[in-house]
């Protein structure tokens, strides 16, 4: 081999190094932006499963207040039914104990309603120094009245 060849050679080499060092640096270059893009998207990745862990916890929350809220709704709902039943039981009593009432003083007479009913004045009215006493004034005596004849017409009514 001649110089020539040899500096041909010389120079393919040095040529294909520096084609081979640029080649590095530039896959280099690029190893870093992967490495870079692999760090960023590891850290969001990160971050993804932070929030989906606090959004779990949360949601756990969440079931659980609305596990006690339908509990308490529940306890409420069964309340209410317990307090419309028992009402509707009183309101039944009631119903029967005024009937039993109305016949009983129908059965009484006029007369003993007449006195029930003096004796109620009695009981509200008071006199300035606190001892009950008959009204006899014409405002009572026409109340009474009033009722005796209202008394009448409901036994009459009752007849038929």
């Amino acid at each position: 081999m001649n110089s020539s060849d040899e500096e041909k050679q010389l120079q393919l080499f040095t040529s294909l190094k520096e084609q081979a060092r640029g080649e590095y640096e530039d896959l280099r270059a690029e190893n870093q932006k992967t490495k870079e893009k692999c760090d960023k998207i590891w850290q969001e990745r990160d971050e993804a499963v932070e929030k989906l862990e606090e959004f779990q916890t949360i949601s756990h929350m969440v079931i659980e207040e609305v596990n006690f809220m339908q509990n308490d709704l529940e306890i409420e709902k069964t309340c209410r039914e317990s307090a419309k039943a028992l009402a509707t039981k009183l309101n039944k009593e009631n119903k029967t104990l005024k009937r039993i009432s109305v016949l009983s003083m129908a059965k009484l007479g006029l007369d003993v309603i007449t006195e029930e009913i003096n004796t109620d004045d009695e009981d509200a009215t008071t006199d300035t120094d606190g001892a009950a006493e008959t009204c006899m004034s014409v405002q009572c005596q026409k109340q009474i009245e009033e009722l005796r004849d209202q008394m009448y017409l409901f036994r009459r009514e009752r007849r038929y």
